[in-house]
């Protein structure tokens, strides 16, 4: 019986928030010619990896048709190696090395077998894509580094796998060592506005209505986004209720400013202020430039001035993702995050009852209104298991954030359990996917931001990190008659 007056579809109670993928790894097949004994490659041999365009002066032999005849992309040249060891620490060699002399049979073989692998989501081949980085053969072992657009990967063991599987089917490789490394990639170049210096992605986490547990959820995810390797940083974007401050144990601190001197002689200097640092994300809200006790009593443009020195005088660094906690609502704040800066994408915050649902397809809908890529629905508080009988309740019901991805076409990230512990740790200034990682909440919430990642990687990767700017929202008044 449908809890709220609407059918909806129940998701199955096992891998909450997870999918797994399906499909068994692509091998490469070898033609006769590679079936030559590994002795003929004793030396050890480096082959690099070349993208974009096939070069001109590549021997025949050395590119590999694409299913459906799609354009032909190169081949993995191969490059002599120098030293001693497996090579996989070296530096790479120049991306033209090695296209003047093609490599024995043995490893011609091996160059076909890698660039048969495609990468699981986007379903291109990964060499195209840039993320053989490194691919070294010393007599019957061969090293491969796969360049992940991600440290957050949800596919990473896939990927791995598949590129164990494609080299070892070729007869006379003994052993394959698979090194995985991370660059994140940059998705939201829009023209006429600009990003902040060294952010590559900026993400809104964002909810139609208070009370769902946004903030605990935008702190989960950048938490879990740190522990997996990136740099990350969070903005607490809600200027009437800070709720950072207490999450990550920095009540009381207050930031640093560095001054930067003028470039031009008598000019004022300019103040950056410092972000604060807890569980390896920099953070920083104007809880840390208040009493605590005492309420922000401003209007609209003194908050969204507030957002915009948050954005030009905080020194954020280099990070790989900047998280937004924004406040609830469609309002002023949201308004000029989404006209200052190119965001990277939003994510929906939600429970599965219909009072929320009704004002989180609301924040939704005026993302896309501005051209703002939605990254998926986060189902939060979506069952209650009971820690004496087991037993699973859905204390506000069950299937809304299902319900509404399939509604609106948009991914559901994740579906997070209720528990006490994530109330103790936001209390507590420790979030649980840091205060108890192995926990079901924390596997959930880790599941659900590699999810996240992942999508934001395909968007970089379809888009080329480029995408139309929105049109500017303005308010209409009539004028005086």
């Amino acid at each position: 019986m449908p809890f709220f007056g609407r059918k909806r579809i129940q998701r199955p109670p096992a891998d909450q928030g997870q999918g797994t993928p399906q499909g068994a790894p692509v091998v490469g097949s070898v033609d006769p010619a590679a079936g030559a004994a590994p002795g003929q490659a004793e030396r050890k041999r480096v082959l690099p990896v070349m993208g974009g365009k096939p070069s001109t002066g590549a021997p025949p032999g050395l590119t590999l048709p694409r299913p459906g005849g799609a354009p032909q992309h190169p081949g993995l040249p191969v490059a002599p190696g120098s030293g001693g060891g497996n090579g996989a620490g070296a530096a790479p060699p120049p991306a033209t090395a090695g296209l003047e002399h093609p490599g024995t049979p043995f490893e011609e073989a091996i160059r076909r077998a890698v660039a048969t692998v495609q990468d699981p989501e986007i379903g291109r081949p990964m060499v195209e894509l840039g993320m053989i980085k490194r691919l070294a053969v010393e007599g019957p072992v061969v090293a491969i580094t796969v360049e992940l657009t991600t440290p957050a990967c949800p596919l990473k063991e896939r990927i791995e796998n598949d590129v164990r599987a494609a080299v070892m089917a070729v007869p006379g490789v003994e052993r394959v060592d698979v090194t995985l490394t991370a660059n994140v990639r940059a998705t939201a170049n829009v023209p006429g506005k600009m990003g902040l210096p060294g952010v590559k992605n900026t993400i809104a986490v964002a909810s139609g209505k208070g009370g769902v547990g946004k903030s605990t959820v935008a702190t989960n995810l950048a938490v879990a986004l740190a522990l997996d390797g990136a740099r990350v940083g969070l903005l607490d974007a809600d200027v009437y209720g800070p709720s950072m401050p207490l999450m990550f144990d920095l009540q009381g601190r207050q930031p640093r400013v560095r001054s930067i001197p003028s470039p031009e002689p008598g000019g004022k200097a300019r103040q950056l202020l410092q972000p604060l640092e807890a569980h390896g994300v920099k953070v920083m809200s104007i809880g840390f430039l208040v009493d605590p006790e005492k309420p922000v009593i401003w209007r609209g443009p003194m908050a969204s001035q507030l957002i915009n020195q948050f954005l030009s005088d905080v020194e954020w660094g280099d990070l790989d993702y900047l998280l937004v906690d924004l406040p609830p609502g469609t309002g002023d704040v949201q308004l000029t995050l989404t006209q200052r800066l190119p965001l990277s994408g939003a994510i929906i915050v939600t429970t599965p009852q219909d009072v929320a649902l009704a004002d989180a397809v609301k924040g939704l809908q005026m993302f896309r209104e501005v051209q703002v890529p939605i990254l998926g629905i986060i189902e939060n508080m979506s069952f209650f298991v009971c820690p004496d009988c087991g037993g699973r309740h859905a204390i506000f019901g069950q299937g809304g954030g299902e319900w509404a991805a399939k509604r609106y076409d948009v991914p559901l990230l994740g579906q997070i359990p209720l528990a006490p512990a994530v109330r103790e740790g936001g209390d507590a200034g420790l979030p649980i996917v840091a205060a108890d990682p192995l926990s079901p909440v924390a596997e959930a919430f880790r599941a659900t931001a590699q999810t996240a990642a992942g999508r934001l990687s395909v968007e970089a990767v379809l888009s080329g990190g480029q995408r139309p700017s929105g049109p500017l929202i303005q308010i209409q008044r009539k004028k005086p008659v």
